[in-house]
């Protein structure tokens, strides 16, 4: 029957796995933040549904953090422990009703910490779960990008005016479409009855024309 592992391995390695678990969710969201969709809780004063899994997110990973710097007082006390049960082996008479005392109080402390340990364990799983469900939440909702029409084409008229050297109000936009994945707009522009119409693409983030033709 293979060895049962110690509780401190156990503890030591859950909080690794947070880390590692909370660091790449965390990364996630970094790299995918903007894809993410603004969900705001009216019951929580309009917080958004990010800053809770920012917040969750963060917990979990700093709880494991103390969990991993704990864990060496937690071995060192271990160490005494052991090193009290030796010296204890090795003793006799009433030296070691002495020592014995002192290895219940370093027995005692070793439970205590032990227990506050693996209360941080069950925290750090309890915060990562909470994250990771808002994470599901916030998939489940569609992206809704809020347009600012007038900006939008104002500015886009004035910088094809500027490129095709004519007047902005020669030009009128007679079609505008925001692509499938949101990055980008398509627009149909008219610079007068006769003309043939201008077709532009332009940046969802900055307003900025990409190509026109």
């Amino acid at each position: 029957m293979a060895e049962r592992p110690h509780r401190l391995v156990v503890l030591g390695d859950y909080a690794k796995t947070v880390i590692a678990i909370g660091s790449a969710l965390l990364a996630i969201c970094v790299t995918f933040s903007t894809n993410l969709p603004t969900v705001k809780l009216q019951w929580l004063r309009g917080l958004p549904l990010i800053a809770i899994l920012w917040f969750f997110l963060l917990g979990a990973i700093v709880i494991a953090i103390w969990m991993m710097t704990y864990l060496i007082g937690v071995i060192s006390l271990h160490e005494q422990v052991e090193k009290a049960k030796a010296d204890i082996a090795g003793a006799a008479g009433a030296d070691t009703t002495a020592k014995a005392k002192a290895l219940e109080r370093l027995e005692a402390d070793q439970r205590r910490a032990l227990d506050r340990l693996a209360g941080g364990a069950n925290a750090s799983y309890v915060t990562l779960g909470i994250a990771a469900l808002v994470l599901i939440i916030l998939g489940l909702f569609p992206r809704v990008t809020k347009l600012d029409l007038p900006a939008i084409i104002s500015r886009l008229t004035n910088e094809t005016a500027q490129i095709k050297k004519v007047q902005p109000t020669q030009i009128t936009v007679t079609e505008l479409r925001l692509s499938p994945n949101g990055d980008s707009y398509s627009v149909t522009l008219s610079p007068g009855s006769a003309a043939t119409p201008w077709q532009a693409e332009v940046d969802a983030k900055s307003g900025s024309i990409r190509s026109l033709h």
